[in-house]
């Protein structure tokens, strides 16, 4: 049995020194994935675009796996999957967007179609050519201007669906597939540039961006800084709003348009309006997360939200208001199940000067999980000891379960330091403090450093 061994041992250890080819085994043209039925092919084409963003699958379908045989050519053609999102690029290489759109069309079967406008802003030749594919867009990713959008509504088909040409027909674009909308305005909001959404009964997801730069807008009083009205949308269970400034009354003005089915609401605003005026809070009925950023967290002011689960505030600078107040002032009037509370990068100052701070905490205390990251004033060393509690005094976020904080690197924050780690020992397990139970802690994770531009710990 050596014998056989050793010698069978040295040839294996010759072959792990040799490179070794394809071609030693077998000829390329009799290689297994050419074996392999049409259908398999079919699906890793589609497992290896999709490592792609989806403007760029189309292309990435041509110079790759379709030209590296004709076989592979006629199973990437033959499989809808790979055409389904149309990209519109002013030069897409050999391959400019319109030239290739009706081949991409026909081999997409009846899929829905993404529509990616986002290279070059939409004009009256770009929705002339996918005019007649409105009803299957599933999703659109576009860049306009307000003028452009708002002229939408007006555009007619000339098409029929069957494909045949009616010179004198005229049949309104619809976008009755549509549940998802991503729409980048780069001019002054006018012309009422969002009408045209209702002409998607379907729309589960927008966002709205404001691409002009902030110093081009004249003033406050301009009509700019009223964000665009848009029109009921029944379905709509996702908002996000991104603008250079805004003010309450176009906000709420938007948002009584959604309120009853919203679920998820994120907002951006650069500068905000607040008028201070004894409003109306807006019913909310369904809202279950907020993510407010910059001057955004004045809104809590203007909506009432009883089912919101979660609360982001983030990249609030100086000057920018009272954040937690709003937040309490909100909570107050609600008084939702707030269960995840998240604090990134929020500069406070004077609001904890407030002798009613103590109370604002008791409002918080049904949070499970809570993230801050910021510059330590927020999570400081009195909240900290707040929560560790005593056998007579009942902690602060009794609920608590999941905590991160982010700590500066600093002697400044020592004692800040010393005291979160005692309050990730004290929950460990669950106990009684003051009377009160008090879940232990799951995760806990106390992160020292500075913070990431990107606001990641």
């Amino acid at each position: 049995m050596q014998d056989c061994v050793l010698p069978a041992a040295s040839r294996l250890s010759a072959l792990l020194k040799k490179p070794i080819k394809q071609e030693d085994y077998a000829p390329p043209s009799i290689s297994l994935i050419h074996e392999l039925p049409d259908e398999l092919l079919s699906d890793i084409f589609v497992v290896f675009v999709s490592l792609w963003p989806p403007e760029d699958r189309a292309r990435v379908a041509i110079s790759t796996v379709a030209s590296v045989s004709q076989l592979w050519r006629m199973v990437a053609w033959s499989t809808p999957a790979l055409w389904t999102c149309i990209d519109v690029s002013p030069h897409r290489g050999s391959h400019p967007w319109d030239m290739l759109l009706d081949a991409q069309i026909q081999a997409s079967g009846q899929l829905p179609l993404q529509v990616h406008v986002r290279r070059c802003p939409i004009d009256w030749e770009i929705l002339e050519r996918l005019r007649p594919f409105a009803s299957r867009w599933q999703e659109a990713h576009l860049v306009g201007s307000c003028k452009t959008f708002a002229q939408i509504p007006d555009v007619y088909s000339a098409i029929t669906p069957a494909g045949t040409r009616m010179p004198f027909a005229q049949i309104p674009l619809t976008f009755p597939s549509l549940t998802h909308a991503t729409i980048h305005l780069q001019s002054k909001f006018e012309h009422y540039p969002l009408v045209f959404l209702n002409r998607a009964p379907a729309l589960q997801s927008l966002s709205l961006e404001a691409m002009f730069d902030l110093p081009q807008i004249p003033g406050w009083n301009d009509a700019s800084l009223f964000f665009p009205t848009i029109p009921y949308l029944a379905n709509l269970t996702d908002l996000r709003i991104d603008g250079p400034s805004s003010c309450a009354e176009a906000l709420t003005t938007v948002l009584q348009q959604v309120a009853e089915p919203l679920q998820r609401l994120c907002l951006f605003a650069g500068k905000f309006r607040d008028v201070k005026m004894d409003m109306p809070r807006i019913p909310m009925p369904n809202l279950r997360a907020v993510d407010l950023n910059i001057h955004a967290h004045h809104i809590l002011h203007y909506i009432n939200a009883p089912a919101v689960e979660s609360v982001a505030l983030r990249n609030i600078p100086e000057g920018g208001g009272y954040p937690l107040q709003c937040l309490v002032e909100f909570l107050q009037a609600a008084s939702p199940p707030l269960h995840t509370l998240e604090i990134d990068t929020v500069a406070c100052g004077a609001e904890f000067d407030d002798p009613m701070l103590p109370e604002y905490h008791r409002l918080l205390d049904g949070v499970r999980k809570l993230t801050v990251r910021e510059c330590g004033s927020l999570l400081d060393y009195e909240l900290l000891s707040g929560m560790l509690g005593t056998s007579e005094v009942a902690p602060l976020f009794p609920q608590l379960e999941e905590l991160a904080v982010h700590i500066p690197r600093s002697p400044v924050y020592e004692e800040t330091r010393r005291v979160a780690l005692a309050l990730a020992a004290s929950r460990t397990t669950a106990t009684v403090c003051g009377g009160l139970p008090v879940k232990a802690l799951r995760h806990c994770d106390i992160v020292e450093g500075d913070i990431p531009l990107d606001g990641t710990a």
